[in-house]
């Protein structure tokens, strides 16, 4: 979903299953500076991007990414590495725009290409979570976790420092771990993205293991493609974004009021 000065923005489809961004409302048209919010659904979304800088007529264009597609891909360009976030780039300087803000990044790779964008965090969400949770210990699932966000969360708790180690070619995660002694400590997890949360759910097991009273994951980003219960069945108690607690009686995200 795209909107600018929130006010959203519906392509025509043509038959032939291209779009077009047009008959814009003077609202939009006749603003002075226009701010872009991406929440991505699909890729087809990125053409509306372009349609839109296309008719910005070098107004001060501002675009908030509420995710970063293609965050993860984001290794040098080869046939053998996922380096789809480099391409992402390229389009992105395209736009010519004034100004990006990402919501917590995966990596600081988009942060160094272009100079215009920024990242932001979810810094009262965390906090929000730790007060919920009455959280004692924070784990970071391994060590860029640990090189970001030490300093972005100041938490006031124990730190617990994870190691993951995946193939990478296939993704496949083959060991996780963590230095530090959970024993009577409730945990809290952090960490930018859950996709189908197998790293949170093997500590999970192994904090619990280890004698932590609670374990609780906050991630930026839910994505949870293995859907909830997977985490639930770990012992994740509480699960949180940025845009607010799961409920964990659903196995499909849908957010607490």
């Amino acid at each position: 979903m795209i909107t600018v000065n929130t006010i959203p923005i519906t392509p025509t489809i043509f038959p032939d299953g291209t779009q077009q961004v047009w008959q814009l409302p003077a609202a939009i048209i006749d603003a002075h500076e226009w701010h872009i919010c991406w929440t991505f659904t699909h890729e087809a979304e990125l053409i509306t991007l372009l349609q839109l800088c296309a008719l910005h007529t070098s107004r001060p264009t501002h675009l908030e990414l509420t995710y970063l597609p293609y965050g993860r891909q984001d290794k040098p360009v080869s046939n053998e590495a996922t380096f789809a976030l480099q391409t992402f780039i390229r389009v992105l300087a395209l736009c010519e725009l004034t100004s990006i803000t990402v919501l917590d990044p995966h990596s600081s790779v988009i942060l160094d290409a272009l100079p215009q964008c920024r990242a932001i965090y979810p810094k009262q969400q965390v906090t929000a979570a730790l007060i919920h949770t009455d959280a004692t210990a924070v784990v970071y699932p391994d060590a860029g976790a640990v090189r970001k966000y030490t300093s972005i969360y100041q938490t006031g708790c124990v730190i617990l420092t994870g190691h993951k180690e995946r193939d990478q070619h296939t993704g496949t995660l083959r060991h996780v771990a963590f230095d530090g002694n959970p024993a009577g400590q409730r945990v809290l997890i952090i960490d930018d993205i859950c996709d189908g949360g197998r790293t949170f759910t093997t500590l999970a097991t192994a904090l619990l293991a280890d004698g932590a009273t609670g374990v609780h994951l906050f991630v930026s980003h839910g994505i949870f493609s293995k859907g909830i219960h997977v985490l639930t069945a770990a012992g994740i108690g509480h699960i949180f974004t940025a845009r607010g607690e799961v409920d964990t009686r659903s196995d499909t995200p849908v957010y607490l009021a």
